[in-house]
């Protein structure tokens, strides 16, 4: 019935015997790693959703809003569209995030 109990002075000293065999596992598991990060060419794909807001509002006073008249907000709206469609602004982005 003795025989059935974790023994943890041998498996202590077990451990200790191998110390050398589990760095040298844990080395070669550890380089495998990192050797895979860095040859894989890392994939990314995003998207973003844009509201614009045609009301502007006072941060001070919210009560207190601007009405725009309805031809006024859907140019101010179509305009922002169009530069967030830009080319220009695409390549500004990628050049300055780095995602050639």
């Amino acid at each position: 019935m003795v025989d059935d109990f974790f023994d943890l002075p041998a498996f202590l000293a077990i451990l200790k015997r191998q110390v050398r065999l589990i760095f040298l596992l844990g080395l070669v598991v550890m380089s495998c790693a990192f050797l895979y990060i860095v040859q894989t060419t890392p994939l990314y794909r995003a998207t973003a959703l844009v509201r614009v807001d045609p009301q502007e509002t006072n941060l001070l006073d919210p009560a207190i809003s601007s009405r725009m008249s309805s031809s006024n907000e859907s140019t101010r709206i179509e305009t922002e569209v169009e530069i967030l469609k830009s080319p220009s602004l695409a390549l500004k982005t990628i050049a300055q995030e780095g995602l050639q």
